[in-house]
């Protein structure tokens, strides 16, 4: 099972980075709420593999 990433729209403040954020706040805020996306994403990843493999 793949979790695709939301392909967010490139903003004209940060063309080199790809996961920039149109609406442009506080860069560190954006950084801390899309670390703490992944990890949600990846916990959850984790915690229905566990879930798979444990129910075989």
């Amino acid at each position: 099972m793949y979790v695709p990433f939301i392909p967010v729209k490139k903003s004209e403040n940060h063309p080199i980075c790809p996961t920039s954020v149109p609406i442009r706040k506080n860069d560190n805020f954006v950084k801390l709420t899309a670390n703490q996306l992944n990890f949600s994403v990846v916990s959850a990843f984790l915690f229905i593999y566990k879930g798979f493999v444990y129910n075989k």
